[in-house]
């Protein structure tokens, strides 16, 4: 018994109701209530895991002369990400189907698409429907061809027996290049760790609705100056973020399909401010008596997880009026001083980036070689820096024991680096 009668039970009994009183009134707390307890209009409809709903969206988003204004703003963002999972992602998939050549041309963006036609439910010759098909004129200084798109969008049901395999038939008939992709509501984790898509026919790109939200719908939001459609796009994205869990129509998966940049940062800060609270909620969970075994195995799988990744830092910084993690934050600093020296040579751009306690620089060839003989990425290999014959990686491998001393360098070159806190990036919902 310690002084007036307290005892080391009552004083973490003492501290837990402190953080729970402290957990209720902080920013966050609020925020994500008020966040999460306004259902989408998606929700309120009981629709938000319909295939149909996410095939309208997507065909209203990709046609050009839709309400968005956008015009051929969102296909263009759909083919960069296209390059992208190819290259960064399903480079070992050696049965994928794509137009390589106009590969590069994508990527200089040097290009411009004609006679766009967007369709949902397009009838092929056997009488299959394609959730999705996009076909243009694809012009540039290289080359003129058309081009379609054939997109399978999956959200719950399973693919029908040799479906993608009789839609790639149908696109290989038709006149000109196709691209055929499967839109699926897989984790990040799942999705960055396969090598082919999940769907039978292993010619098509694989995509997740993570990666569709951050690099074709956030885009657009951003670029949407209609007030009506960009009011659409973000009910569309609370759609994807809200959990079905709390809906009638939960059926034990789907919980969360995706989640925007805004909200991943509201999460991480309530998570940061009120881990050791939400840590001790899940060990008790896991321990209750009423679960079944492989359920409180489960929990500790996740407490196993949680221990390994809370003490990493995700600190975000301010540089050129824009924010960044610590691995992005290096490359914008490079980029930066490439563009305000043109014609710089790489045996200077290293002098300039010359630092005893840091390597910030290295051909791709040599971060290839990296890749290849440790089976770990540590160079941006999928935003590459050219000077003229010579083609460069940045360093992704940055955390709380370099980054202090690459942003001394930053100074040095004279560019200002802010660390930015999170409490006063996030307003109120």
């Amino acid at each position: 018994m310690g002084h007036n009668g307290t005892t080391p039970e009552n004083t973490q009994l003492q501290k837990l109701r402190e953080q729970i009183i402290k957990l209720n009134n902080s920013d966050e707390f609020k925020q994500l209530s008020r966040y999460y307890k306004k259902k989408s209009f998606f929700n309120i409809l009981g629709i938000s895991r319909k295939e149909t709903l996410h095939s309208y969206f997507l065909h209203w988003l990709f046609s050009p002369d839709e309400s968005h204004e956008l015009d051929d703003y969102a296909i263009r963002r759909l083919l960069d990400l296209t390059v992208l999972v190819k290259n960064k992602l399903q480079a070992e998939n050696e049965q994928l189907q794509f137009p390589s050549d106009i590969e590069d041309i994508l990527i200089c963006g040097g290009y411009s698409l004609d006679n766009i036609v967007c369709e949902r439910e397009r009838t092929t010759t056997a009488g299959d429907r394609l959730d999705i098909f996009i076909s243009f004129d694809f012009h540039s200084d290289r080359m003129d061809c058309r081009i379609n798109i054939i997109l399978e969008n999956k959200v719950r049901s399973n693919e029908g027996k040799e479906q993608t395999n009789r839609y790639f038939e149908y696109g290989e008939s038709l006149e000109g290049e196709s691209i055929y992709l499967f839109l699926s509501p897989v984790s990040n984790s799942d999705f960055e760790s396969s090598t082919h898509p999940v769907c039978e026919c292993k010619k098509y790109i694989g995509l997740n609705y993570q990666y569709l939200v951050d690099y074709v719908l956030e885009p657009c939001l951003s670029e949407c100056t209609i007030n009506d459609a960009g009011v659409f796009i973000e009910e569309y994205l609370r759609t994807l973020s809200q959990p079905s869990l709390q809906f009638d129509d939960f059926d034990g998966g789907d919980i969360i399909m995706a989640v925007s940049s805004r909200e991943k940062e509201l999460l991480l800060n309530f998570w940061e401010n009120n881990k050791d609270l939400l840590t001790a909620a899940l060990n008790a969970l896991a321990d209750n008596p009423a679960l079944e075994k492989e359920e409180r195995d489960s929990i500790h799988e996740s407490l196993r997880a949680v221990s390994k990744v809370s003490g990493k830092d995700y600190s975000t910084y301010l540089f050129d009026g824009q924010k960044f993690g610590k691995g992005r934050l290096v490359l914008a600093v490079v980029k930066k001083y490439v563009a305000d020296h043109p014609g710089i040579s790489f045996d200077a751009l290293q002098g300039a980036f010359s630092d005893p306690r840091i390597k910030v620089l290295a051909t791709v060839a040599d971060a290839e070689e990296v890749l290849n003989r440790t089976n770990r990425r540590r160079h941006f290999l999928d935003d590459i820096i050219t000077l003229g014959e010579t083609r460069i990686a940045v360093s992704s491998e940055w955390g709380a024991g370099n980054i202090g001393a690459f942003i001394e360098l930053a100074g040095r070159l004279g560019y200002s680096v802010e660390p930015v806190k999170q409490t006063e990036e996030i307003k109120a919902t």
